[in-house]
């Protein structure tokens, strides 16, 4: 019973290290450009509008638009018109 005490203590010990002031370390990146990375992460995650998404969706399932259809080229259209947008 020692020994699975021992065990249990090591594992608790090992996987509850304290992360760094702004997370977790980002595998391949420097501190520095972590840091950087971390402040576009959360410029591209503030992006989406859940609004906006259910609109496009509403947009593109509206009507059936197999391959070749006039309803498949005008959401295609959409969708660049989105991309360049």
């Amino acid at each position: 019973m020692k020994t699975l005490a021992r065990i249990l203590i090591c594992f608790s010990l090992l996987f509850s290290t304290v992360p760094a002031a702004d997370g977790p370390v980002l595998q391949g990146f420097s501190p520095d450009s972590a840091t950087s990375q971390r402040a576009w992460e959360t410029k591209f995650k503030a992006i989406p509008s859940a609004d906006r998404l259910r609109e496009f969706s509403q947009l593109l399932a509206a009507r059936p638009h197999h391959v070749g259809s006039p309803y498949d080229k005008d959401n295609a259209g959409g969708i660049i018109a989105k991309f360049k947008e």
